[in-house]
């Protein structure tokens, strides 16, 4: 008896941690015989339990739910969903859940959820604030959950998506959640665009680059799909990265203490290198081994573009080849 459903995790005052339902069975190998820590009774392996994952604790729910005042359970009311949602912190949500916010996996975050109706959003994802003023848009900017769940256009990236994303109504303006979290961070010459621009990992769309007036796969074969542009979403101007002047050496001490060089690819930096793939010192991502890289020739540290431009304005004075990098 208590109360339905059953949240998933719970504040044992006792033990002082958050307490994770578990109701699955465990096999004979996973199950060593406990005691309950709350009346020290044998536990069974069919029994439903609250156990803490940094401990070896764990009770019967029934000992659990005694004590309980359910407003102790970690809980919260989120607007798109009509039922409370209980904080879940387990390791079962690395089992194929997608997040109805990012369509992402759930993997190993902690949770947001419904049991029930199987609703789950990232903590992360619900506890983003329902409004918001970004640099991509004169008006404020609203959370909406779309619940028809139809595919909705991005405006700033052009990917075609069914999640959350922050909207203008009135201007038929929306952001998808990557989108919302990038803000413009790179200023060129005033002869090339005069508002700072934003480096997108990907552009859905493939627009045309007003550098080099081509698209991606044209201009060169390690120019894919996926090739990096910088851009100004109020003005709808695109450029490649590549077609950026980019300059030959960076000085970041905040990803590494050594001055990086710029690559035309990772192939460039190791003569036996065979994979298509590389692995950023930085973020430690997967990239394409032909894509532009910087490189630290003392320590083979080797960070991609979208580190080293996170937070660095370009900017090439007229009438001279020099480059002035500012950390902003």
């Amino acid at each position: 008896c208590g109360p339905r459903p059953l949240p998933p995790t719970v504040l044992d005052k006792q033990h002082g941690h958050l307490l994770t339902l578990r109701t699955e069975t465990l096999s004979e190998n996973n199950f060593d015989q406990h005691h309950c820590a709350v009346c020290n009774e044998d536990m069974n392996q069919e029994d439903p339990t609250y156990y803490c994952a940094d401990f070896d604790y764990q009770a019967h729910v029934r000992c659990v739910i005694n004590g309980l005042r359910i407003d102790e359970a970690v809980k919260m009311n989120h607007f798109s969903h009509h039922h409370l949602l209980f904080l879940i912190e387990n390791e079962r949500n690395n089992d194929g859940i997608i997040c109805l916010a990012c369509e992402e996996n759930i993997g190993t975050n902690p949770i947001y959820g419904c049991d029930g109706c199987k609703f789950y959003l990232h903590k992360s994802c619900a506890e983003l604030p329902k409004e918001k003023q970004h640099p991509f848009h004169r008006h404020p900017l609203t959370l909406l959950d779309h619940s028809s769940r139809k595919h909705h256009h991005c405006n700033a990236c052009g990917k075609h998506y069914k999640g959350f994303s922050y909207c203008c109504k009135g201007c038929s303006f929306n952001l998808d959640l990557d989108c919302s979290l990038l803000l413009p961070s790179i200023k060129l010459e005033s002869s090339v665009h005069d508002h700072t621009l934003t480096l997108f990992k990907k552009l859905y769309d493939t627009p045309t680059c007003h550098g080099c007036k081509l698209i991606p796969p044209n201009r060169d074969t390690s120019l894919n799909l996926d090739a990096f542009y910088v851009r100004c979403v109020k003005c709808n101007f695109n450029r490649h990265l590549l077609c950026c002047p980019l300059p030959k050496t960076i000085q970041r001490d905040d990803i590494h203490y050594h001055r990086v060089t710029i690559k035309d690819n990772f192939d460039d930096i190791f003569d036996d290198f065979d994979d298509d793939e590389y692995c950023c010192d930085a973020c430690e991502t997967r990239r394409q081994a032909g894509e532009c890289v910087y490189h630290c020739e003392k320590c083979h540290f080797v960070v991609d573009l979208q580190c080293v431009f996170s937070e660095v304005y370009i900017i090439q004075w007229r009438g001279t080849s020099r480059l002035f990098i500012q950390i902003i």
